[in-house]
């Protein structure tokens, strides 16, 4: 950015629409040139998305990222989430699991996607998942809802084999949670992340998990809103592709 004469703002959101009000407020106040996004809640109704279109009004260019506000037309660079979710829940498939529970996010888009994903591997492999195993929690009931997941399997309330996990965040919190209770990993739980950070491979079970060249999608992101800025037309969205990793953490 500094290359081509411009400098960088950045402004984080908490994923709280207040907190992104103030955020958007700010933006339009220091008269910016472009904007690159990651959507707050974006499968849930958000109350800012008028701001973006004072945005387009003001012929500043937008570029939402990791995820897509779908009431508004903007050009997007994402993960290809649904397959994401489909090779995690395949992978476990392959290998031999049927008892697939799912951890997933559903106050964001990719948190959708990603258990469209999971239920494209079971319809594509001729198997019925289980609505009994599939975890949803919001931004504010994460925590909850991953220690009633780990309580119900500790239990035997549920006999789940493996699970997928919405990020490799989730999936970490789950094996440290479960592997001090005496729920060896990958033995008595093969566990699958999404995103491939470097939490995979902080345990002594290095996690499986699915590609997310995030700086890959910054440098596109970023040269998608030089070149709109530049030429004036509106560069087209992208879909990054992304495949498994797999390492230690299923059986």
């Amino acid at each position: 950015m500094r290359e081509n004469g411009y400098s960088l703002i950045l402004a984080s959101t908490n994923n709280n629409h207040a907190d992104e009000r103030q955020c958007l407020e700010m933006m339009l106040n220091q008269g910016i040139k472009g904007l690159i996004v990651e959507p707050t809640k974006s499968n849930v109704y958000n109350p800012n998305l008028s701001y973006y279109s004072l945005f387009k009004q003001r012929n500043i260019p937008i570029l939402s990222i990791n995820a897509q506000y779908e009431e508004l037309n903007l050009p997007y660079i994402a993960i290809d989430d649904i397959k994401s979710g489909h090779l995690a829940t395949k992978y476990l498939i392959d290998k031999g699991h049927e008892d697939i529970a799912l951890i997933t996010k559903i106050d964001d888009n990719q948190g959708k996607l990603r258990m469209k994903g999971y239920f494209n591997a079971f319809e594509n492999c001729n198997k019925v998942f289980k609505s009994e195993y599939i975890y949803t929690y919001d931004t504010e009931s994460k925590l909850s809802v991953l220690d009633q997941f780990v309580e119900h399997v500790v239990s035997k309330q549920i006999q789940a084999s493996a699970v997928v996990c919405y990020n490799d965040q989730i999936a970490y919190y789950i094996m440290k949670k479960l592997e001090k209770l005496g729920i060896a990993i990958p033995n008595d739980m093969s566990v699958v992340g999404e995103d491939n950070s470097v939490l995979s491979k902080l345990e002594d079970v290095d996690l499986t998990t699915t590609s997310h060249p995030q700086e890959l999608l910054g440098e596109k992101a970023a040269n998608w809103v030089l070149n709109t800025i530049e030429t004036g037309k509106v560069q087209p969205s992208e879909l990054l592709d992304t495949y498994i990793i797999e390492r230690s953490s299923v059986k």
